[in-house]
Protein backbone atom coordinates (compact mmCIF):
# COMPACT_ATOMS: atom_id res chain seq x y z
CA UNK A 1 0.00 0.00 0.00
CA UNK A 2 1.28 3.47 -1.38
CA UNK A 3 1.54 6.27 1.33
CA UNK A 4 -0.68 8.07 -0.24
CA UNK A 5 -3.39 5.78 0.17
CA UNK A 6 -2.66 4.51 3.42
CA UNK A 7 -3.42 9.15 4.11
CA UNK A 8 -6.14 8.76 2.26
CA UNK A 9 -7.64 5.42 4.69
CA UNK A 10 -6.61 7.40 7.72
CA UNK A 11 -8.47 10.47 6.89
CA UNK A 12 -11.38 8.78 5.97
CA UNK A 13 -11.11 6.86 9.54
CA UNK A 14 -10.77 9.90 10.86
CA UNK A 15 -14.02 11.11 9.30
CA UNK A 16 -15.82 8.47 10.35
CA UNK A 17 -15.42 8.74 13.67
CA UNK A 18 -15.68 12.65 14.11
CA UNK A 19 -19.37 11.52 12.35
CA UNK A 20 -19.69 9.27 15.02
CA UNK A 21 -18.64 11.30 18.03
CA UNK A 22 -20.86 13.78 16.56
CA UNK A 23 -24.00 11.42 16.56
CA UNK A 24 -23.57 10.25 20.01
CA UNK A 25 -23.20 13.45 21.34
CA UNK A 26 -26.12 14.70 19.74
CA UNK A 27 -28.61 11.94 21.03
CA UNK A 28 -27.02 12.76 24.74
CA UNK A 29 -27.43 16.64 24.68
CA UNK A 30 -31.67 15.37 22.77
CA UNK A 31 -31.83 13.46 26.02
CA UNK A 32 -31.07 15.79 28.17
CA UNK A 33 -32.97 18.61 26.73
CA UNK A 34 -36.14 16.34 26.40
CA UNK A 35 -35.74 15.37 30.76
CA UNK A 36 -35.37 19.14 31.55
CA UNK A 37 -38.46 19.82 29.92
CA UNK A 38 -40.62 16.70 30.81
CA UNK A 39 -43.89 16.65 32.45
CA UNK A 40 -45.25 14.79 34.79
CA UNK A 41 -44.82 12.79 38.17
CA UNK A 42 -42.06 11.02 36.76
CA UNK A 43 -40.04 14.10 35.58
CA UNK A 44 -36.32 14.23 36.94
CA UNK A 45 -34.56 17.21 38.42
CA UNK A 46 -32.19 18.19 40.05
CA UNK A 47 -32.36 19.05 44.52
CA UNK A 48 -34.98 21.92 44.51
CA UNK A 49 -33.79 25.35 46.01
CA UNK A 50 -36.49 27.58 47.87
CA UNK A 51 -35.14 30.84 49.55
CA UNK A 52 -37.40 31.94 52.07
CA UNK A 53 -37.36 36.14 52.83
CA UNK A 54 -39.29 36.61 56.22
CA UNK A 55 -39.91 39.48 58.02
CA UNK A 56 -38.46 38.71 61.06
CA UNK A 57 -36.71 35.68 63.00
CA UNK A 58 -37.24 35.76 66.65
CA UNK A 59 -40.66 36.03 67.36
CA UNK A 60 -42.90 32.63 68.66
CA UNK A 61 -45.19 33.26 65.40
CA UNK A 62 -42.13 33.51 62.73
CA UNK A 63 -39.68 30.64 64.28
CA UNK A 64 -43.43 28.50 64.01
CA UNK A 65 -43.32 29.30 59.93
CA UNK A 66 -39.45 28.50 59.92
CA UNK A 67 -40.06 25.51 61.78
CA UNK A 68 -42.75 24.70 59.02
CA UNK A 69 -41.03 25.03 56.41
CA UNK A 70 -37.61 23.36 57.83
CA UNK A 71 -40.22 20.45 58.55
CA UNK A 72 -41.61 20.37 55.10
CA UNK A 73 -38.48 20.10 53.57
CA UNK A 74 -38.27 16.70 55.47
CA UNK A 75 -38.24 13.50 53.43
CA UNK A 76 -38.04 15.86 50.00
CA UNK A 77 -35.41 16.94 47.62
CA UNK A 78 -35.34 20.05 48.74
CA UNK A 79 -33.09 22.54 49.97
CA UNK A 80 -34.59 25.76 52.21
CA UNK A 81 -32.71 29.10 52.80
CA UNK A 82 -34.26 31.01 55.19
CA UNK A 83 -33.33 34.76 54.98
CA UNK A 84 -34.78 37.89 57.45
CA UNK A 85 -33.51 41.43 57.72
CA UNK A 86 -31.36 43.37 59.92
CA UNK A 87 -34.42 45.32 61.38
CA UNK A 88 -37.83 43.89 61.47
CA UNK A 89 -40.32 44.62 58.98
CA UNK A 90 -37.97 46.31 57.12
CA UNK A 91 -39.06 46.55 53.31
CA UNK A 92 -36.77 47.55 51.34
CA UNK A 93 -34.32 45.12 53.12
CA UNK A 94 -36.51 42.32 52.36
CA UNK A 95 -36.25 43.60 48.80
CA UNK A 96 -32.89 43.76 48.45
CA UNK A 97 -33.24 39.90 49.71
CA UNK A 98 -35.69 38.86 47.26
CA UNK A 99 -33.27 40.59 44.95
CA UNK A 100 -30.67 38.18 45.50
CA UNK A 101 -32.38 34.99 45.72
CA UNK A 102 -33.62 35.87 42.11
CA UNK A 103 -29.98 36.25 40.96
CA UNK A 104 -29.05 33.06 42.16
CA UNK A 105 -31.48 31.66 40.54
CA UNK A 106 -33.46 29.76 43.17
CA UNK A 107 -36.41 27.27 42.06
CA UNK A 108 -39.20 29.54 44.56
CA UNK A 109 -39.39 32.39 46.81
CA UNK A 110 -41.64 31.98 49.99
CA UNK A 111 -42.26 35.32 51.25
CA UNK A 112 -44.91 37.29 53.37
CA UNK A 113 -47.04 39.64 51.47
CA UNK A 114 -47.23 43.22 51.11
CA UNK A 115 -49.02 46.15 49.79
CA UNK A 116 -45.52 47.82 49.04
CA UNK A 117 -45.03 48.71 45.09
CA UNK A 118 -41.18 47.94 45.55
CA UNK A 119 -41.46 44.77 46.92
CA UNK A 120 -43.96 43.59 44.68
CA UNK A 121 -42.08 44.44 41.60
CA UNK A 122 -39.25 42.39 42.31
CA UNK A 123 -41.36 39.54 43.10
CA UNK A 124 -42.84 40.07 39.99
CA UNK A 125 -39.36 40.16 38.67
CA UNK A 126 -38.62 37.02 39.99
CA UNK A 127 -41.78 35.12 38.26
CA UNK A 128 -41.09 36.75 35.23
CA UNK A 129 -37.69 34.75 35.93
CA UNK A 130 -39.51 31.28 36.25
CA UNK A 131 -39.39 31.38 39.61
CA UNK A 132 -42.39 30.22 42.15
CA UNK A 133 -43.87 32.27 44.33
CA UNK A 134 -45.32 31.66 47.47
CA UNK A 135 -47.02 34.03 50.41
CA UNK A 136 -47.34 32.75 53.95
CA UNK A 137 -49.16 35.01 56.67
CA UNK A 138 -50.26 37.29 53.81
CA UNK A 139 -51.33 37.01 50.41
CA UNK A 140 -51.10 39.50 47.71
CA UNK A 141 -54.65 39.47 45.73
CA UNK A 142 -53.78 40.23 42.21
CA UNK A 143 -50.29 39.04 42.10
CA UNK A 144 -49.58 36.52 39.12
CA UNK A 145 -49.96 33.09 39.20
CA UNK A 146 -48.72 32.24 42.85
CA UNK A 147 -49.64 30.08 46.42
CA UNK A 148 -50.68 31.46 49.24
CA UNK A 149 -50.73 29.46 52.53
CA UNK A 150 -52.10 30.74 55.74
CA UNK A 151 -55.02 32.41 57.89
CA UNK A 152 -58.23 33.15 55.72
CA UNK A 153 -57.62 36.93 57.33
CA UNK A 154 -61.15 38.26 56.14
CA UNK A 155 -62.71 34.91 58.00
CA UNK A 156 -60.22 35.68 61.14
CA UNK A 157 -61.70 39.36 61.15
CA UNK A 158 -65.24 38.07 61.49
CA UNK A 159 -64.21 34.96 63.92
CA UNK A 160 -62.74 37.51 66.16
CA UNK A 161 -65.84 39.96 65.71
CA UNK A 162 -67.83 36.86 66.73
CA UNK A 163 -66.03 36.25 70.07
CA UNK A 164 -65.95 39.68 70.83
CA UNK A 165 -69.61 39.50 70.60
CA UNK A 166 -69.38 36.71 73.12
CA UNK A 167 -67.08 37.93 75.52
CA UNK A 168 -69.49 41.19 76.32
CA UNK A 169 -72.85 40.03 76.02
CA UNK A 170 -73.03 42.13 72.75
CA UNK A 171 -72.63 45.31 74.33
CA UNK A 172 -69.24 47.10 74.09
CA UNK A 173 -67.43 49.95 73.04
CA UNK A 174 -64.24 48.70 71.08
CA UNK A 175 -61.10 50.32 69.95
CA UNK A 176 -59.25 47.99 67.54
CA UNK A 177 -55.21 47.82 67.51
CA UNK A 178 -53.21 46.87 64.13
CA UNK A 179 -49.07 47.73 63.30
CA UNK A 180 -48.27 49.46 60.35
CA UNK A 181 -49.49 50.26 56.46
CA UNK A 182 -49.28 48.11 53.61
CA UNK A 183 -50.07 44.83 55.60
CA UNK A 184 -52.99 43.36 53.56
CA UNK A 185 -53.90 40.46 56.12
CA UNK A 186 -54.41 42.93 59.09
CA UNK A 187 -56.83 45.37 56.67
CA UNK A 188 -58.37 42.26 55.90
CA UNK A 189 -58.81 41.14 59.51
CA UNK A 190 -59.91 44.96 60.14
CA UNK A 191 -62.69 44.54 57.31
CA UNK A 192 -63.99 41.54 58.69
CA UNK A 193 -64.04 42.85 62.19
CA UNK A 194 -66.16 46.11 60.67
CA UNK A 195 -68.49 43.72 58.72
CA UNK A 196 -68.67 41.56 61.73
CA UNK A 197 -70.29 43.74 64.35
CA UNK A 198 -72.18 45.84 61.53
CA UNK A 199 -75.87 45.40 62.42
CA UNK A 200 -74.98 44.69 66.47
CA UNK A 201 -76.90 47.43 68.53
CA UNK A 202 -74.88 47.34 70.99
CA UNK A 203 -71.46 47.09 69.72
CA UNK A 204 -69.72 50.59 68.83
CA UNK A 205 -66.45 50.75 67.14
CA UNK A 206 -65.18 53.48 68.89
CA UNK A 207 -61.44 53.81 67.66
CA UNK A 208 -59.49 51.97 65.43
CA UNK A 209 -54.93 52.73 65.68
CA UNK A 210 -52.11 51.46 64.02
CA UNK A 211 -49.17 51.17 66.59
CA UNK A 212 -46.37 50.89 63.79
CA UNK A 213 -45.96 47.21 65.74
CA UNK A 214 -44.13 48.88 68.78
CA UNK A 215 -45.06 47.64 72.22
CA UNK A 216 -44.03 50.55 73.85
CA UNK A 217 -46.28 52.72 71.45
CA UNK A 218 -49.02 50.08 71.85
CA UNK A 219 -49.48 50.48 75.61
CA UNK A 220 -48.91 54.69 75.31
CA UNK A 221 -51.93 54.39 72.53
CA UNK A 222 -54.34 52.14 74.83
CA UNK A 223 -53.74 54.89 77.52
CA UNK A 224 -54.32 57.71 74.98
CA UNK A 225 -57.97 55.27 74.11
CA UNK A 226 -58.55 55.44 78.33
CA UNK A 227 -58.80 59.49 78.22
CA UNK A 228 -60.15 59.80 74.79
CA UNK A 229 -62.92 57.36 74.96
CA UNK A 230 -64.00 56.21 78.42
CA UNK A 231 -66.81 54.34 77.52
CA UNK A 232 -64.40 52.11 75.82
CA UNK A 233 -64.39 48.41 77.37
CA UNK A 234 -62.84 46.24 75.19
CA UNK A 235 -59.58 45.85 72.78
CA UNK A 236 -59.33 43.81 69.59
CA UNK A 237 -55.54 43.41 68.62
CA UNK A 238 -54.89 42.30 65.07
CA UNK A 239 -51.58 41.38 65.37
CA UNK A 240 -48.79 39.64 67.40
CA UNK A 241 -47.74 42.68 68.69
CA UNK A 242 -50.45 43.63 70.65
CA UNK A 243 -50.85 40.54 73.10
CA UNK A 244 -46.96 40.43 73.36
CA UNK A 245 -47.46 44.43 74.75
CA UNK A 246 -50.69 43.75 76.92
CA UNK A 247 -48.98 40.21 78.60
CA UNK A 248 -46.16 42.58 79.47
CA UNK A 249 -47.23 45.95 80.34
CA UNK A 250 -50.71 45.74 82.08
CA UNK A 251 -51.37 43.70 85.04
CA UNK A 252 -54.61 41.96 86.37
CA UNK A 253 -56.02 45.28 88.21
CA UNK A 254 -55.48 47.33 85.00
CA UNK A 255 -57.38 45.08 83.04
CA UNK A 256 -60.08 43.74 84.88
CA UNK A 257 -63.02 46.22 83.48
CA UNK A 258 -61.53 45.46 79.88
CA UNK A 259 -61.62 42.67 77.77
CA UNK A 260 -58.51 42.27 76.02
CA UNK A 261 -58.12 39.61 72.98
CA UNK A 262 -55.44 39.50 70.97
CA UNK A 263 -53.95 37.47 67.68
CA UNK A 264 -51.34 34.80 68.07
CA UNK A 265 -50.28 33.18 71.07
CA UNK A 266 -46.39 33.18 73.06
CA UNK A 267 -45.91 32.01 76.45
CA UNK A 268 -46.67 35.30 78.01
CA UNK A 269 -49.34 35.74 76.03
CA UNK A 270 -50.85 32.47 77.61
CA UNK A 271 -50.01 33.23 81.24
CA UNK A 272 -51.67 36.38 80.48
CA UNK A 273 -54.64 34.49 79.74
CA UNK A 274 -54.45 32.57 82.61
CA UNK A 275 -53.59 35.90 85.07
CA UNK A 276 -56.87 37.59 83.62
CA UNK A 277 -54.70 40.07 81.65
CA UNK A 278 -56.18 39.13 78.09
CA UNK A 279 -59.55 37.57 77.61
CA UNK A 280 -58.96 35.32 74.97
CA UNK A 281 -55.90 35.00 71.70
CA UNK A 282 -56.69 33.85 68.25
CA UNK A 283 -53.93 31.29 67.50
CA UNK A 284 -53.08 30.69 63.70
CA UNK A 285 -51.41 27.04 62.55
CA UNK A 286 -47.83 28.81 61.62
CA UNK A 287 -46.35 25.54 61.74
CA UNK A 288 -49.06 24.20 59.30
CA UNK A 289 -48.41 27.20 57.11
CA UNK A 290 -44.92 26.55 56.43
CA UNK A 291 -45.01 23.25 55.72
CA UNK A 292 -47.31 23.41 53.09
CA UNK A 293 -46.03 25.88 51.57
CA UNK A 294 -43.26 23.71 50.62
CA UNK A 295 -45.02 20.73 49.93
CA UNK A 296 -46.98 22.17 47.62
CA UNK A 297 -44.22 24.19 45.55
CA UNK A 298 -42.07 20.75 45.32
CA UNK A 299 -45.66 19.53 44.04
CA UNK A 300 -45.35 21.84 41.53
CA UNK A 301 -41.91 21.78 40.67
CA UNK A 302 -41.97 17.66 40.05
CA UNK A 303 -44.67 18.42 37.70
CA UNK A 304 -47.11 16.57 39.80
CA UNK A 305 -49.66 19.59 39.92
CA UNK A 306 -50.22 23.12 39.13
CA UNK A 307 -50.11 25.61 41.89
CA UNK A 308 -53.22 25.21 43.68
CA UNK A 309 -53.70 29.15 44.66
CA UNK A 310 -55.39 29.31 48.12
CA UNK A 311 -54.21 27.07 51.21
CA UNK A 312 -56.45 28.10 54.36
CA UNK A 313 -55.44 26.93 57.64
CA UNK A 314 -56.90 26.34 60.89
CA UNK A 315 -57.58 29.12 63.46
CA UNK A 316 -58.76 28.28 66.82
CA UNK A 317 -59.64 30.66 69.96
CA UNK A 318 -57.93 30.30 73.99
CA UNK A 319 -59.57 31.36 76.57
CA UNK A 320 -58.64 30.40 80.38
CA UNK A 321 -61.00 27.38 80.02
CA UNK A 322 -58.90 26.03 77.11
CA UNK A 323 -55.52 26.55 78.39
CA UNK A 324 -56.79 24.75 82.15
CA UNK A 325 -55.15 20.74 80.88
CA UNK A 326 -52.33 22.57 78.68
CA UNK A 327 -48.72 22.70 79.53
CA UNK A 328 -46.76 25.80 80.14
CA UNK A 329 -45.02 25.75 76.88
CA UNK A 330 -47.37 27.17 74.31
Amino acid sequence: MTHQMKQSNQQRAFRAFILFAAACIGMLLAGCFGQIGSEGPNKSVATMRIAAVLPLGTSHYWEGIQSGLMSGAEGLDVDVKISVPKSPFDIPQMVELIKAATAARVDAIVAQGSDDPRYIEALRDASGEGILIAFVDTDIAGFSEHLYVGTDNYGAGLFMAEKLVEATDGRTDVAVLLGGEGFPNLDLRLEGIRDGIAGKDGVRLAAVRRTNFDMLATIEIYRDILREEPSVDAIVCLDGSGGAAFSSAIGPSDASSMKIICFDMSKDVKKAIRDGVIHGAVVQSQVEMGEKAIQELHRCFTGDESLPGAVYTDIFFFTAAELEDQADEP
